[in-house]
């Protein structure tokens, strides 16, 4: 969905913006004590309860003015007249619902200082934070994986400015040039560098034909697109792959015209430009759903740890080697991890894999799945039935790597064998431990259905759906629906 910087800001945002509003309310209540006439209204003390009306309307207010939105950021004078409209607006409001109710005991001073003074307070600690945070970035925190793909001439402003810049705000994974560009010197060799390197900052890493490589190799959160040519088939075509695998493109027109993506208004390196997202616009829906992770993965942990103690336990007893089983399975935009889970197997060469697969496998497409696998043990068949074997990644939920809800991680060989593109915009979210494809027939569906069922996920997410999922997990996993 978003990545943590955009989860982080809408909820950040409105909660200082109630800290700001009341302390607005409380000096605009000082200043009008401080003037010389009486107020008409009675006591300042009884005006309190002005607040509790007033301060609802400004969120609205804010909100309407998409102050919460990730995907309209304000700076200097654009902020503060945004703050002016959207105060003015409240201001407004507040006296329509004075007037409507025949409120007289409300002292209209105290509530035009309150206006001015959140406009002030509002868009001076919202333009400290912006620049608190960019700094925070340019010392290396939480910087986007950036890919760089265009023609020599645009790249190298780009890269030019980075250079003047005290300290960047994105990792440059490296550029992609168009076909027929020639790098300058500063460029590597044009071949596609293997998993595992790390080319400098604006490395030529090869054309646009290895876009899709490029993605499926590395890490890459953003993706950034300058072109004198920006109707060439050859961008038109690699805009489809970032879009397809889910993947945020920034562009320096408006000129593309998205299948699945929002077009977006940004600015990036100062230059006015537009964003491809095809990812939710539930900020506040987001950060819920990663305190609930948080929250339910450590009292489970808690909770379940001696059933965990006792199965490990009992693994070890019923066959040689170690309790759990550690494999790398692709996570959110591509980047690997090692997943957990109680070993269900006898430990065995993967040549035995190898030939399961070629000659047993079940399911359709790169995913293997067998029923009667003879590796299985009997511990570990009663385990997988249960599905108490995928406990332990309630560790991978408290680190990060998965949620509670989301598409099941698959290992990266297999994520490496995918034969279309929009199966891979499946890993634009962090993988879960539960997903449509548990509660809808688990193996018994094909492997293109599982696919759909993801994707399907991703385009209608919303906290409800997590919930009810989570919900109907419990009955599909104790009625052994679809398990193998």
């Amino acid at each position: 969905m978003l990545n943590r910087r955009q989860l982080l800001r809408s909820p950040f945002f409105l909660a200082a913006d109630v800290l700001m509003l009341t302390l607005s309310f409380h000096l605009a209540l000082i200043f009008r004590q401080s003037l010389p006439w009486p107020s008409p209204s009675g006591s300042l003390e009884h005006q309190f309860w002005l607040l509790y009306l007033a301060l609802p309307i400004s969120l609205v207010s804010l909100h309407l003015q998409g102050l919460y939105r990730h995907d309209r950021p304000r700076q200097g004078g654009a902020l503060f007249l945004t703050l002016v409209r959207a105060a003015f607006a409240a201001f407004l409001a507040l006296l329509a619902v004075l007037f409507l109710f025949q409120v007289s005991a409300a002292s209209r001073v105290v509530m035009v200082h309150y206006a001015v003074l959140q406009v002030v307070l509002l868009g001076s600690y919202r333009l400290l934070a912006s620049r608190t945070m960019r700094r925070l970035r340019r010392l290396g925190w939480d910087r986007p994986q950036l890919l760089l793909l265009g023609s020599v001439e645009r790249l190298r402003e780009i890269l030019a400015g980075l250079e003047k810049e005290d300290g960047p705000v994105y990792e440059i994974v490296g550029y992609l040039l168009e076909a027929g560009a020639n790098p300058d010197s500063r460029g590597a060799a044009g071949r596609a560098p293997a998993r595992g390197e790390s080319p400098a900052a604006g490395a030529k890493l090869g054309t646009l034909a290895d876009l899709e490589t490029i993605l499926h190799t590395r890490a890459v959160d953003e993706v950034l697109v300058a072109t004198a040519d920006p109707l060439s088939p050859a961008i038109q075509e690699a805009l489809w792959v970032c879009e397809e695998e889910g993947k945020i493109v920034h562009l320096r027109a408006d000129w593309y015209q998205p299948k699945l993506a929002r077009i977006l208004p940004n600015e990036i390196f100062g230059l006015p430009a537009i964003t491809l997202s095809s990812l939710p616009d539930r900020n506040l829906e987001l950060f819920c759903k990663r305190g609930l992770d948080l929250a339910a993965s450590a009292i489970l942990l808690v909770l379940l740890s001696p059933l965990l103690a006792a199965l490990a336990l009992a693994i070890r007893r019923e066959s040689p080697g170690p309790a759990l089983f550690r494999q790398l399975r692709t996570g959110q935009n591509g980047r690997p991890f090692s997943c957990y889970k109680f070993r269900t197997m006898v430990v065995h060469d993967q040549s035995i894999k190898a030939h399961l697969r070629a000659h047993h496998n079940e399911m359709d497409g790169p995913v293997f799945k067998i029923a009667e696998d003879p590796r299985v043990t009997p511990l570990g068949a009663w385990l997988r039935r249960l599905s108490l074997d995928e406990l332990p990644q309630l560790w991978n939920v408290l680190k990060g790597d998965m949620s509670l809800v989301g598409p099941r991680p698959l290992p990266c060989e297999e994520v490496a064998a995918f034969a279309e593109r929009e199966q891979r915009r499946r890993h634009q979210v962090r993988p879960g431990l539960t997903c449509f494809w548990q509660i809808r027939g688990r193996s018994h569906l094909s492997f293109r259905e599982w696919m759909k069922l993801d994707l399907q996920y991703i385009d209608n997410w919303s906290l409800y759906t997590d919930l009810v999922i989570l919900l109907r997990t419990v009955p599909a996993v104790l009625g052994r629906k679809g398990a193998c």
